[in-house]
Formats: C-alpha cells, structure tokens, sequence
C-alpha cells in the first residue's frame, strides 16, 4: 500500500512538474517554500477584511488549501491548513451564505505532503472533489463544483 502511494506521489509531481492533465484536473506546476512545515490539525479563518485587488494563484501560502470566490483565483482568498467539518464556520461576507459554504470557484492546493478532498456537504458528505497536492482548478464549475465546497478533509 505504502508503495503504491509513494508511486502516485512521484507521478502527481511528474506531471505537476510537465504541467499534463490527468482524469479532467488540470495539474500546475508549483514551486514548495524550503524550510516550512505543515501542521494538518490548523485551520485559519479567513481575513474579514476584503480584498482590494484580486488574490491570485501563488497568494497561496505553502501548506495550505485554498479557495477564491471567483473563477481564475480572483476575488477574496480563504485558506485552511487542517480538516474543516463546517465551512459556513468561516466568514465572508462577499459571498451570499455569508460564509464561504457554498462559495468557492476556483482552489488550489498547495499542501506540502497529502492531497485534499473538498466535499459538497458539510461533515464531508456528498459527492467529493480531489486535489492533487500541487494541483490547481481556476474554474471549479468545469468539475460541476461550483460554490459547492462544504467541508474538506487531507488525504496522505
């Protein structure tokens, strides 16, 4: 088990690294911040203040998934380091559920170490969404994903 993990690993950051698509995800290349560690049980709220000009792609912070309210990584960035049962626990106010359930449009996971499961309901319910570690979705709605993101969970 362990080496077939380990195969899937180097082969996500293969084509990370040539930029192929794999299954329908676009896969991007991304360059890891040295020297930082990830801790899976954090979760960071996103800033209440909005943003004045647009997040983009490497706002991303290393370790982190995360999520923009438009497509093209565009509009106000939320991040999460851990597992996060409740998305509506985390504000935003640019979004209509005030919360960013139900809200992202594009996501990237910039995750040192495990690949991320973003899921339709809350308490990881519904149907789930993978991101390879590395990977990025400028547009969720091409994987029927639009402002449909509840809850996430760190698959390693």
């Amino acid at each position: 088990m362990q080496r077939r993990v380990r195969f899937k690993q180097s082969l996500s950051v293969l084509l990370t690294t040539l930029g192929l698509s794999l299954g329908g995800m676009v896969l991007v290349a991304a360059a890891p911040a040295s020297g930082e560690t990830l801790d899976p049980m954090v979760a960071i709220a996103p800033d209440s203040t909005p943003d004045v000009t647009p997040a983009g792609y490497y706002d991303c912070p290393a370790g982190y998934l995360c999520a923009w309210v438009d497509t093209d990584y565009r509009g106000r960035m939320g991040q999460w380091s851990g597992n996060n049962r409740h998305w509506s626990a985390f504000s935003n106010s640019t979004c209509q559920t005030g919360s960013w359930n139900d809200c992202a449009s594009s996501a990237r996971n910039n995750g040192r170490y495990c690949d991320v499961l973003m899921y339709e309901h809350a308490g990881y319910g519904g149907t789930p969404w993978l991101l390879w570690r590395g990977e990025g979705q400028s547009n969720l709605g091409r994987r029927g994903a639009n402002d449909k993101i509840s809850s996430n969970s760190w698959s390693c």
